[in-house]
């Protein structure tokens, strides 16, 4: 999905690389050289990027797709206010823009550039007195702007999804452990960089389940109980078939412990459906809680060392029932 992503952003950047070659050509022929200028910003921007897009860093992708996007547009509307481009040439050029705007813009960016955009265009063809060909053209454009932001709106949340899916297991909804690892990782920089503390709650649970179902239910359960309890910054993973951690930034010890205990007695209190059955009290699970709270000392750099080397992963058969 991301491969098929980065294709369509490719794609967009050169429909805008070739738009601005075209006027580069078409205003350097008609002695505009002020406009001419522009559209070789546009040009050399979108090349730029279309040649480094993989080694530009994710969080300065958008900011460079807005300033290319802004310095495409802003020409293109000199040049319709200026009467020096007609609305048939300016929708073809338009749609190329609409298509660019929603591929490399995050969708609310998007739909305000391009709203902007088309109202502009209508306030043109109110001013300048309206022609059917321009109605035409507006109304394709406002069509093809419109399916544009439903498309795009639906394919990043199906992007969304897949992220989240590939991030989780299945079966819980919690972190998987490589991607714990990763948000582990990161505190543990921000702690050395920083001195942002962070701390780790330890669950190791052992059950007695005779059904795979009352397993699953049971861990479907206790997962979303948790979740509840936890802060959106803090990842909590099911980190091996009998292991649960949870990531605390920004959290120093006295806070961890006080989360350990709130989860060790909300863990008591709750109804799980198991004790909602008849004689089933002798499958009550074990629960061993623990907390950490990173200190750079070498014990905790050493424990912090065996959880990264540790790749005993959740399993979905029986060798989760003790």
């Amino acid at each position: 999905m991301k491969l098929e992503f980065h294709h369509l952003s490719k794609s967009a950047l050169a429909g805008v690389l070739f738009m601005a070659i075209y006027q580069l050509a078409s205003q350097s022929l008609s002695g505009s050289f002020t406009m001419s200028a522009l559209f070789l910003f546009s040009a050399l921007f979108s090349a730029y990027l279309l040649i480094n897009e993989q080694l530009t860093p994710n969080q300065q992708h958008q900011t460079h797709y807005f300033l290319l996007l802004l310095g495409s547009w802003l020409p293109m509307f000199v040049l319709l206010f200026s009467q020096e481009l007609n609305s048939t040439s300016y929708g073809v050029w338009f749609c190329v823009l609409i298509f660019s705007t929603f591929v490399l813009l995050k969708p609310s960016r998007a739909m305000r550039l391009n709203a902007l955009a088309l109202l502009s265009f209508w306030v043109y063809v109110l001013i300048t007195g309206t022609r059917l060909s321009q109605i035409e053209t507006g109304l394709a454009l406002s069509l093809i702007s419109i399916l544009m932001g439903i498309i795009n709106q639906q394919v990043n949340n199906l992007h969304d999804r897949l992220d989240i899916a590939t991030k989780s297991d299945p079966l819980t909804g919690c972190m998987l452990p490589e991607q714990f690892k990763y948000e582990l990782d990161k505190a543990h920089q921000l702690f050395h960089r920083y001195g942002t503390p962070f701390s780790l709650i330890t669950i190791e649970y052992s059950t007695s389940f005779v059904s795979e179902i009352d397993l699953q239910t049971w861990l479907k359960e206790f997962t979303q109980l948790y979740q509840s309890r936890l802060r959106k910054t803090d990842a909590l993973c099911r980190f091996n078939s009998h292991k649960f951690m949870i990531l605390l930034p920004s959290t120093n010890q006295e806070n961890a412990n006080r989360l350990t205990l709130d989860l060790e007695k909300c863990a008591q209190a709750y109804q799980f459906s198991y004790l909602k059955q008849s004689h089933e009290y002798e499958k009550v699970p074990q629960l061993g809680f623990s907390s950490l709270n990173y200190s750079g000392d070498e014990n905790s750099k050493r424990w912090l060392r065996s959880l990264q080397s540790n790749h005993h992963y959740p399993q979905q058969t029986n060798s989760a029932r003790k």
